[in-house]
């Protein structure tokens, strides 16, 4: 189970393979179940520990268990594999115990913080986001009763109350405030009530149209809103907490609650949050501050894959030149930070058997804490790595894959430049080695792929089934005109190489693009290093232009 020697030995070897890189993400999430514990999954690593060594938390029940069948169930949906089905069994009885203890919702077993099971409002959208999965991606007859008796509950619950009044929620729905969540003696929202909102809306989405649903998700964002931003789109620091998961979550929700109301003012009032209240704690590449409570710049994929469903989201809702950061952020720092050498992490010698056999486990994680510029953080006494941030990347793959392409009245849209196959199409990229693109249509349409970062069209040779063609450029795109199903749409363009330098809390790095990847970045990291590796890139690539 544990044995390396098949799977990729480096970065470069599945590069921008959005499908590799979920079906190494789905093998962490697998290996994190504790087989000493019934395979209840852990949360943290830490391996550069001396012994190395995984932790369960008090998250593991109604918040991780629920977080990792989304994930592996994600994966099942778009790839049709059933490699991981052992491991989602295994989640599944955890996930049904969980819904057991809550009566229908996901709660713990009692522990340190309450004699009796208990939930915390944070879990709440957890819990159904994983139940969405199963039902929409494993087997829906199984897990639909389930899933819409807990959508019953939930609904029920936020009827009677018009935010959170804790963290934690007990069997009689009585709220017990924690400290952690608490400024100035109030409630932080975002980190409670607000973690409900995005599952709320996928549900409403994807199922019935519930409109009971969507009234108690744009209730939950009225009073997030209200408490967590500025009317200029800037964080309200003390009153939004400190957790910038929480708030990079809630501005995705807040595009795709906009969206499904068609409410200009709200799109608008959330793509000010973007690009205004998030940008502080963020770099170009996609890093993103984990606490915003201190000055240490450890970041959270979290946040980061947050940024990237935030980006997505506002190009489907018009703002086409979001898909370009999008595509940014997940090319960077989404993935760059996946682990495929643990054991160069954690330090071989002196290791033992049993600890090298765990370190592996680690395989396919991606960074919790880390810098900029490396995968760990400097403090030893943090985890270097966290399930969550599995779990969250892998969400945000799911959605880079779905909406690659999108098909409106007639028109495909190439909205990204990774090869994947999609429902409307199959696309292909060499991206970054050389500026090329193939699409081939499944379907006769008007066919319109996202312009290259960076290029005029003039730049831009376009040719189908070998024959030029002059596009025009349409709000970011260009319109190819109407393609026969199964012809060869083919893109040539220049890659564009410069440097751009950020301050990110006291530190200057310096990062080399090629186009929209980070092939370099100064100072190099020294736990793990990421994008230093990726130097060899520029030395394999063709049509390379300096930008000034």
């Amino acid at each position: 189970m544990f044995d390396l020697s098949p799977w990729p030995k480096s970065e470069l070897e599945v590069l921008a393979d959005i499908p590799a890189r979920m079906r190494c993400l789905a093998r962490a999430i697998s290996s994190a179940q504790d087989e000493t514990r019934g395979y209840l999954t852990w949360f943290f690593y830490r391996l550069r520990a001396r012994p190395a060594r995984a932790e369960h938390s008090i998250w593991d029940l109604s918040d991780q268990t629920f977080r990792a069948l989304d994930a592996l169930c994600s994966y099942r949906g778009l790839t049709g594999s059933e490699e991981f089905d052992l491991a989602i069994e295994r989640f599944i009885y955890w996930a049904c115990e969980s819904l057991r203890l809550g009566n229908g919702l996901n709660f713990r077993f009692p522990d340190r913080l309450s004699r009796e099971p208990y939930t915390f409002a944070h879990d709440l959208g957890r819990g159904l986001m994983g139940l969405l999965s199963l039902t929409r991606y494993y087997d829906p007859y199984r897990f639909k009763p389930l899933l819409q008796r807990f959508v019953d509950r939930l609904v029920e619950f936020w009827s009677e109350y018009d935010r959170a009044y804790g963290q934690i929620i007990t069997l009689d729905w009585t709220f017990i405030p924690l400290g952690w969540d608490m400024y100035d003696n109030d409630i932080v929202q975002p980190p409670t009530s607000g973690r409900s909102i995005q599952a709320l809306l996928r549900y409403y989405r994807l199922f019935l149209r519930d409109e009971r649903v969507l009234k108690v998700a744009e209730k939950l964002a009225k009073v997030n809103i209200e408490s967590a931003f500025n009317p200029d789109g800037t964080i309200r620091m003390g009153p939004a907490g400190t957790h910038f998961h929480s708030l990079t979550g809630l501005t995705t929700a807040l595009v795709d609650l906009a969206m499904i109301k068609g409410d200009k003012a709200l799109l608008e009032r959330a793509k000010t949050i973007f690009d205004k209240g998030l940008k502080p704690f963020r770099t170009s590449f996609g890093w993103a501050k984990e606490n915003l409570g201190h000055e240490e710049p450890e970041g959270e994929v979290c946040a980061t894959a947050d940024l990237v469903q935030a980006a997505l989201y506002l190009g489907l809702a018009g703002y086409t030149e979001y898909f370009q950061e999008a595509e940014r952020i997940a090319r960077n720092h989404l993935i760059a930070t996946q682990l495929f050498d643990p054991l160069t992490l954690a330090g071989r010698e002196g290791r033992s058997e049993e600890e090298v056999a765990l370190i592996k486990r680690a395989y396919g994680t991606v960074s919790g804490w880390g810098l900029p510029n490396q995968f760990a953080a400097r403090r030893t006494e943090v985890p270097d790595a966290m399930m969550c941030c599995c779990h969250q990347a892998m969400q945000a793959l799911h959605d880079l894959w779905l909406y690659a392409t999108t098909l409106d009245k007639g028109e495909l849209h190439v909205n990204l430049h990774f090869t994947l196959e999609t429902k409307h199409a199959v696309v292909e990229s060499i991206i970054p080695y050389r500026g090329y693109l193939k699409v081939r249509p499944k379907g006769s349409w008007i066919v319109l792929i996202r312009q290259p970062s960076f290029t005029d069209p003039s730049e831009v040779e376009v040719r189908v089934n070998g024959d030029r063609r002059a596009p025009d450029e349409r709000n970011g795109f260009l319109d190819i005109g109407h393609v026969e199903e199964g012809s060869v749409i083919e893109l040539k363009f220049p890659l564009k190489l410069y440097k751009v330098k950020e301050e990110v809390f006291g530190e200057t790095y310096e990062t080399t693009w090629l186009s929209d990847t980070v092939v370099d970045i100064n100072p190099p990291g020294k736990a793990y290093p990421i994008y230093s590796n990726r130097k060899v890139i520029l030395e394999k690539a063709k049509d390379v232009v300096k930008m000034d």
